[in-house]
C-alpha cells in the first residue's frame, strides 16, 4: 500500500491509528484502564451508576464519587467474572 493510499484510508476513518488498535490485545478485559471495553454496552454501566445512586442517595461531592466507584467496580467485577468463566468452560 501506498503512502497516500495510506493517508486515504486514515482520512476515511472517524478514528486515529491509535484509536483503531489500542484494544488488539484485549482479550478479557481484566487488566484494562478503560471503563467501558468496545464490546460492551455504555448504557449499562450508566444504569448502574443511576442505581447505585438511587440506592445510596449521595449527598455530598464525595458521597457521589464514592457511589459512583462502587458502581464502575461492580461493573468491573462482572467484566472479571465473565473472562473467570471463559475460562473455566
Amino acid at each position: 500500500m501506498s503512502d497516500s493510499e495510506t493517508k486515504d484510508s486514515l482520512v476515511e476513518t472517524s478514528q486515529s491509528p491509535y484509536d483503531q488498535t489500542r484494544h488488539n490485545a484485549v482479550k478479557h478485559g481484566v487488566l484494562s484502564t478503560s471503563e467501558v471495553l468496545p464490546w460492551e454496552d455504555p448504557f449499562e454501566l450508566q444504569k448502574l451508576k443511576d442505581d447505585f445512586a438511587r440506592a445510596y442517595q449521595p449527598q455530598e461531592a464525595a458521597e457521589v464519587y464514592l457511589v459512583e466507584e462502587l458502581a464502575r467496580l461492580a461493573f468491573r467485577k462482572k467484566r472479571l467474572y465473565k473472562a473467570e468463566n471463559a475460562l473455566v468452560s
